[in-house]
């Protein structure tokens, strides 16, 4: 049975999330009305959601970021997201919680870990968010006065961050061990509306 258009977007946005669009439509062959069609249909029905693509390298770009799309948890069931909530409710009941957490933090970050030694800051700053946006992050930063404020525009812990808020010092963890710099959360994305668009860690500078 041929699959419905809807159907069509939702596998090539298993296949290739975060796409636009256009990407969709050139994927499927579609006009850019029709697809923007059916994405609203897929949003209405929270099937879909909505994200804001930054470049890898964090730099914030003019102009508006380009809206992109992806599955929702609810479209995504997954024995991986049963089982990765049974092994933190076994982690934070240990004693050593907070050590199996900053030992997550290193382990996740091991394979993404920028090559070579960068010693300014503002290079390890940027290798560090190219290293973090190789997984759903869609991370970028800014300068300010008090320092560095690093984006997450998107949780990759989205199904189970609420029963795990302790994974948002995971997060911290990842960018303090790949900047070298200490970090705190100042803000945490709001998943279920726009009120917060994204988590916010600032980064305290060695002077």
């Amino acid at each position: 049975m041929e699959l419905s258009t809807r159907d069509q977007i939702l596998v090539t946005l298993q296949r290739f999330p975060n796409s636009t669009v256009e990407e969709l439509s050139r994927q499927l062959q579609l006009t850019r009305a029709d697809v923007r069609y059916h994405i609203n249909a897929l949003l209405k029905a929270e099937r879909v959601v909505q994200m804001q693509r930054f470049p890898k390298d964090g730099h914030a770009a003019r102009g508006r970021p380009a809206k992109s799309y992806q599955l929702s948890a609810e479209s995504r069931p997954d024995i991986l997201t049963h089982l990765s909530d049974i092994l933190l409710d076994m982690i934070q009941s240990n004693a050593d919680a907070e050590a199996y957490q900053d030992e997550l933090a290193r382990r996740l970050i091991l394979a993404q870990a920028p090559s070579g030694a960068e010693t300014h800051a503002i290079g390890r700053l940027n290798a560090a968010i190219q290293s973090i946006n190789q997984y759903p992050y869609q991370a970028r930063w800014e300068a300010h006065a008090g320092g560095p404020q690093v984006f997450f525009h998107n949780c990759p812990f989205a199904a189970i961050i609420r029963k795990h808020p302790e994974l948002c010092q995971v997060d911290r963890q990842i960018l303090q061990n790949l900047t070298g710099l200490p970090a705190h959360q100042t803000r945490k994305i709001d998943l279920d509306g726009p009120t917060v668009p994204a988590c916010v860690f600032v980064l305290t500078q060695n002077r």
